[in-house]
């Protein structure tokens, strides 16, 4: 996404299940994400990615977070 020229920059604070959606989908759509994280969570973002599972389907969808 181009602003002026500008690359949009997106920090999501919280890597609960909203958080997690809301970088997944920004990231899925090309914009830089940067996911906060701490704990387990963070842990499990380091080492797997972001995983995020269709409700309405067995898919799994991997996104490309910081």
């Amino acid at each position: 996404m181009i602003n002026g020229g500008t690359r949009v920059k997106i920090l999501v604070v919280g890597a609960g299940a909203i958080g997690s959606l809301f970088a997944g989908k920004l990231a899925g759509s090309g914009i830089d994400v940067t996911l906060l994280a701490r704990g387990n969570r963070l842990q499990d973002i380091a080492k797997h990615g972001l995983k995020l599972r269709k409700s309405t389907s067995s898919t799994v969808e991997q996104y490309p977070v910081r």
